[in-house]
Order: structure tokens, then sequence, then C-alpha cells
């Protein structure tokens, strides 16, 4: 394959990947570090990432195993590096979902509240559809281990919104 065809190659793929699985990228990234111009930037690196390395993925499955793996490692690089330490993050309004919608802006903000674990798991869970089972691959942790962190997050969640056992506030 010539050096023009293998270029065409890699930005039709790169444009059909971003339209894809831009809204989980940016939705992981923004449940893991809270700042939507920062997982906007996140985005970014992980389709740069993409279009750089080539990688041959075989199935849709394989797919979004790399690019879920791809926003955990560019989000935790991050959050490791000097330029994350050495600022102060300025607050953002996490995205309504409904501006009139009071419950979803409720369960948004509360979303907020929880630790970027707790909201990762949730965010793949309930916005990205996916299986505990599922979850555990993606994130290299024991089913059991994502059983019991939804637990938590569900637990903490129930508290900061006073729901009571009948699932109302």
């Amino acid at each position: 394959m010539n050096a023009i065809a293998e270029y065409h190659r890699r930005e039709t793929d790169a444009e059909a990947m971003l339209e894809k699985y831009s809204g989980m990228v940016f939705g992981v990234a923004l449940s893991r570090l809270k700042h939507v111009q920062t997982a906007e930037d996140i985005m970014q690196d992980v389709f740069v990432r993409f279009i750089r390395s080539a990688p041959r993925l075989d199935s849709e499955e394989h797919e979004k195993a790399w690019f879920i793996r791809a926003t955990v490692n560019c989000c935790k690089s991050y959050q490791l590096s000097a330029w994350f330490r050495h600022t102060a993050a300025m607050p953002d309004q996490p995205p309504s979902m409904n501006a009139g919608d009071e419950e979803a802006q409720a369960v948004l903000e509360a979303l907020q509240q929880l630790s970027a674990p707790l909201r990762q798991v949730v965010h793949l869970h309930y916005y990205e559809g996916m299986l505990t089972r599922e979850i555990a691959v993606h994130l290299r942790k024991s089913e059991s281990a994502i059983k019991s962190t939804l637990l938590r997050a569900r637990k903490k969640l129930k508290e900061i919104l006073e729901v009571d056992d009948d699932g109302f506030f």
C-alpha cells in the first residue's frame, strides 16, 4: 500500500471513529475529571493517539475497549502531570441534560460529588450501558470490584440526594 493510500485509510478510519466514539470518550473523561474543557482536551489527545498509532482493531468490542483504555490512561497522565498538580481548577458547571428538569440536574450535581473512580464506573454502567463484566475487562479490575464500586456509588448517591427507600426525593 502506498503512502497516499495509507494516509487516506487513516483519515477515513479516524473520521469514522470520531463520530462513533467521541461521545463515549468525552463522557468518560468528564466523569473522571469533572471539567468540560479538560475533557475536551483529553478527547482530542485520545483521537490524536488513535491517528498516530493506527491500531488494527479486530471488532467493535476491541475498538470500544481501546478507546476506553486510552481515555483512562490519558486522564491518569493528566492527573499526574506537573500542570495539574500546580494549578487550581476553576469551578465548572456540569452539563445539563435538560435545563428544566430539576431532578436530572440534582442527579448530575450529585454525580459530580462522587470520587473519580465511582463516577467513572457509574458513567460506564448507566450512560454507556455497559455490563459489570465489560467494565471489569476495560478497567482491568475484577467483576466483584466493579460491583462493589457500583454499590458504593449508589449508596453515596442515595445519601447525597436524600432518597427514601421508595426511590423518591
